[in-house]
């Protein structure tokens, strides 16, 4: 942030920074990709053919039984779209650590608010396919709803403020090439956009959980072919400001349309997630998991006639 009162700003290493995002961008990559490979070991294939739904026409199965063939695609597709853009970050974060040179400040924190595109959606795919993990192996319903609230209301609003806390080192380099004062105008615009992002899902997150707003099932495969998208187009760019002048320093009416598509790709993304949800409560569900046994289920009655234990001949009459 600015400093108030003075046009002095605090120190950033940049290269450095980034140095250490691509080595965490790489770890994850690596978690993604494990993940993905433990999915389709032989073992996994078989079940999957085992769960696969056959030709109704002939005898197969009925269609509620391809229920967990699907949601397995949903979380092969994620982990998928996840791997592909920690990649691309790791790619975008490493070009910027090696540009060391003092005189390219303003092409290196024009280039730094771009890959923080990449890094956003991949965490908010990641926590989508863990979210999905947990949903099919059935573990507590109040888990699975955190990690679906961490990745459709609180990843997307914390890397929309993550790439704005970027905004100030741009108009720093904007202002040492002018020789003034750095301007706060456009981190508070962005400032302002990630309060509508948050404010906007947390609302359809609302509105979806009572039932106002029921979604679909097919929305949440929208979500990874978005960030796949997304994160290529985002490296394409990154890509072509480190080839650009040292001097190159991105404007600030590009710089406001750029802070406006994150808001609608972050909070789209963040709409898809929560449309793809059920639209029962978490607190229902898990209301209704820790309900005692159902009475009406048939239960063994004790014998009217007490058997002898080894001959299973009635028992005398005890006598008092």
């Amino acid at each position: 942030m600015l400093a108030a009162g003075t046009c002095r700003y605090p120190p950033l290493d940049i290269a450095a920074t980034s140095a250490s995002y691509a080595q965490m961008t790489g770890l994850l990559a690596g978690v993604a990709f494990t993940a993905l490979v433990l999915l389709l070991t032989p073992a996994q294939n078989q079940l999957r053919g085992r769960t696969a739904p056959a030709d109704p026409a002939a005898g197969g199965a009925s269609g509620r039984h391809s229920a967990p063939l699907r949601a397995d695609s949903q979380v092969l597709l994620a982990l998928f779209a996840a791997f592909v853009a920690f990649l691309f970050a790791t790619l975008s974060y490493s070009i910027l650590a090696g540009d060391r040179a003092a005189a390219a400040a303003a092409r290196i924190a024009s280039e730094e608010v771009i890959d923080g595109i990449s890094f956003g959606l991949a965490f908010v795919t990641l926590f989508h396919g863990l979210a999905l993990l947990l949903d099919a192996a059935r573990i507590d319903p109040t888990m699975v709803w955190v990690a679906r609230i961490l990745a459709a209301v609180v990843l997307p609003s914390i890397s929309m403020f993550y790439i704005v806390n970027a905004v100030p080192d741009v108009e720093m380099a904007r202002a040492e090439l002018a020789q003034s004062c750095p301007s706060g105008d456009m981190y508070l615009f962005g400032l302002a956009l990630t309060v509508v992002c948050l404010l906007t899902l947390t609302a359809a997150l609302v509105a979806h959980v009572l039932g106002r707003w029921p979604g679909r099932r097919s929305s949440g495969r929208a979500v990874p072919i978005s960030v796949l998208t997304a994160s290529i187009l985002a490296t394409a760019v990154a890509g072509d400001i480190s080839s650009r002048s040292q001097e190159f320093l991105v404007s600030r009416f590009w710089l406001m349309v750029l802070l406006l598509v994150m808001l609608v790709l972050f909070t789209g993304m963040g709409l898809l997630l929560i449309t793809s949800w059920p639209t029962e409560s978490p607190l229902s569900v898990t209301v209704v998991l820790s309900r005692s046994p159902r009475r009406d289920v048939a239960m063994p009655r004790p014998p009217l006639i007490p058997r002898h234990r080894d001959s299973g001949r009635p028992e005398a009459p005890t006598r008092w």
